[in-house]
């Protein structure tokens, strides 16, 4: 990963995602592999924080579920974690698990760091999946309301590794394109 002053000659790529995500506008950054879409990524949200302190960044990586189960709980995770950063939101929702019943909040100690660390565990039927998934994106849009919020989804095609019939790449897919105040 490239970064700061090592970052050069993609000037023009750049410019453009940082106006993006400035603006929330969803954006598809595609290439070959290995060919810096990552470290462009990082670049323009170091810029972006640059420009605005407030802005909130919740970055996932989606080789690392195996399912739309684990897709859930990370996300939570993410999001709880921009909820105790940012204080002013936490009035609002105390704990995530609080507003969505199928989620239950654990904590666990990190074996290398000693710390304590929170971690969700989706409780529901998997018929409930969607429904979870929709009140994920309730909080999400309340957090946009206030702040302005990006949410980076990385290697985006290997959810099909873990949704065969597509119905939830689909959901997900139609709630990101009806926000309005969230880029991705």
């Amino acid at each position: 990963s490239v970064s700061d002053s090592l970052f050069t000659g993609r000037e023009e790529p750049l410019n453009d995602l940082v106006c993006n995500i400035e603006a929330a506008q969803n954006t598809i950054v595609f290439g070959n592999r290995r060919t810096g879409k990552s470290s462009l990524v990082k670049e323009a949200i170091r810029k972006c924080r640059k420009k605005n302190k407030k802005h909130i960044f919740i970055s996932l990586d989606l080789s690392q579920f195996t399912g739309k189960k684990d897709f859930i709980e990370g996300l939570c995770y993410q999001v709880d974690k921009v909820l105790k950063k940012y204080k002013p939101l936490t009035s609002k929702f105390k704990d995530i698990s609080d507003f969505i019943t199928t989620l239950r909040l654990g904590a666990k100690i990190d074996p290398i760091t000693g710390d304590l660390e929170n971690f969700f565990d989706f409780r529901g039927k998997p018929q409930q999946i969607a429904t979870t998934l929709d009140e994920i994106f309730d909080i999400l849009e309340n957090i946009a309301s206030k702040n302005r919020l990006t949410i980076i989804l990385d290697e985006f095609q290997t959810i099909s590794d873990w949704d065969q019939d597509g119905k939830f790449q689909w959901q997900l897919r139609s709630r990101i394109q009806h926000q309005r105040n969230i880029g991705y």
